[in-house]
């Protein structure tokens, strides 16, 4: 009984061992995200582009987060900003914030300026 306990054990290890190295799994994550949810590569490319973004963006200034192409996605983009972005004021798009972090696709309105591109999303000024 002992035996099959120690192969049993064996192949689980072996299954887990490639399981890992076909999963690329191998490394640590980039973000806490990384390997979460139905999609983390787009979990991972916000967390990283909000982590430029804070570096960008003054201090105490008033920033909302959110996917252009995709605004349904606006309240949960915000929950992710407030917890990522700790030294800034984050607002909902409507809450005229003055600067934008824009997810995946381009922020096209008259009152943005560009600051910086990144990868994954761009961070605008909004002057009105």
């Amino acid at each position: 009984m002992r035996a099959v306990a120690w192969v049993s054990s064996l192949l689980f290890l072996v299954l887990l061992a490639r399981e890992a190295v076909v999963g690329h799994v191998t490394a640590p994550g980039r973000t806490v995200a990384s390997r979460t949810g139905t999609s983390p590569r787009d979990s991972e490319n916000a967390l990283l582009l909000l982590q430029d973004a804070e570096r960008t963006i003054p201090r105490g200034a008033s920033v909302a987060f959110f996917k252009p192409a995709r605004r349904s996605d606006d309240q949960l983009m915000y929950l992710i900003a407030l917890g990522q972005l700790p030294h800034h004021r984050v607002v909902s798009p409507e809450g005229d914030p003055q600067y934008v972090i824009a997810f995946q696709s381009p922020f096209d309105d008259p009152h943005a300026r560009l600051l910086r591109r990144f990868a994954t999303g761009a961070v605008y000024e909004v002057t009105r």
